[in-house]
């Protein structure tokens, strides 16, 4: 297009010397100047329910045995770990069911262990040479994940949960469903927090060499599947979206998302709180102790999926019952009592 351009205003001024100048101008071959590329770290995430890579040649971090102190041992980029890291059974916040980059769905008896760093933990990936490509589930991301992408002890960029969300409620995903992203697709289950596959790719001679981890506030950082390839990778569009500067949810219009809201100032955003000092957010509680946190409860009639299941309507019934009889034999059993003082009295 600049060619073209010049060309063009070439020609324009040469129409004033003559036609004959203007044949000798439009046959002169003029140097185009070389578009400068700058060096880039785009980011992407897998339409809903991806749960693996979907380039080939890819290696593979499952965390299915433990959480190793170096990752892609068999590959020839592996990454020394420093800090601590768990490997963790599949549950409602992490765990894939597959390494698999068609979007699959699946019930719990088909999860697997992942990765995870704790409250307050920071875990560094060191790579033995730079790469250009890295992929993981980021599973059950809450306001206090971050991770933190560098070179050469260069700060890159850093990706928060807040990013994500920003990306998957921004209306850029098309036809997919934002909802989606918050089901955890191991389990076919609601969370409310996202899983997402997130690709990072490195254009135009960019490479990282550096991963680190963060967690700042209750909960956990989870992950699974983290991938790194060697080679140059081609995500196909259709499958991908990038992840751009969008704005985040803003329900009370205040300039702060709902992801970092912090009435108290504490450092803490209110979906995260911990005031009984258990390790546990307030959202994340499970008062009843049914194995799904009251924040999860709280908003399953958002996703229509709040339904009680038959066995369900039936234990509650059941515990009404029991309930039930328990109080009027305890109101019948203080009637006696009071029918007994009575008639001691009057004795």
């Amino acid at each position: 297009m600049t060619s073209i351009r010049r060309r063009i205003i070439v020609a324009n001024s040469m129409r004033v010397l003559g036609a004959s100048l203007l044949m000798v101008a439009m046959t002169i071959s003029l140097p185009v100047p070389a578009t400068a590329v700058t060096p880039a770290l785009d980011a992407y995430v897998s339409q809903p329910f991806v749960q693996g890579p979907s380039s080939p040649g890819a290696e593979i971090e499952t965390f299915d045995t433990s959480c190793p102190s170096t990752w892609w041992l068999s590959f020839s980029n592996n990454g020394s770990r420093t800090g601590p890291c768990s490997s963790q059974n599949g549950n409602i916040w992490g765990g894939a069911s597959t390494t698999s980059g068609t979007p699959t769905k699946t019930d719990p008896s088909h999860q697997t262990k992942y990765g995870m760093i704790s409250r307050g933990q920071t875990l560094t990936i060191q790579l033995t040479s730079p790469a250009s490509y890295v992929g993981f589930n980021w599973q059950a991301g809450d306001p206090c994940n971050t991770l933190t992408i560098s070179n050469g002890g260069t700060t890159l960029t850093t990706f928060t949960t807040e990013d994500l969300m920003g990306m998957i409620y921004s209306g850029s995903i098309g036809s997919w469903s934002s909802n989606d992203y918050l089901i955890n697709p191991a389990r076919s289950q609601w969370v409310g927090q996202p899983f997402a596959f997130i690709h990072l790719v490195g254009v135009h001679g960019l490479t990282f060499d550096k991963l680190t981890f963060t967690q700042t506030c209750s909960g956990g950082f989870e992950f699974d599947n983290f991938t790194i390839i060697d080679a140059p990778v081609t995500l196909d569009p259709t499958t991908v979206v990038a992840i751009t500067d969008t704005t985040p949810p803003d329900a009370d219009a205040d300039g702060v998302s709902d992801f970092e809201e912090d009435e108290d100032g504490d450092g803490i955003s209110n979906p995260f709180e911990d005031t009984n000092d258990d390790g546990v957010a307030d959202s994340l509680q499970d008062s009843d102790g049914d194995g799904i946190n009251d924040y999860v409860e709280s908003i399953r009639a958002l996703a229509n999926t709040g339904v009680p299941t038959s066995g369900g309507l039936l234990l509650g019934l059941g515990l009404f019952a029991v309930g039930l009889t328990l109080v009027i034999a305890r109101r019948r059993f203080r009637g006696k009592l009071v029918s007994s003082a009575s008639q001691s009295v009057h004795r």
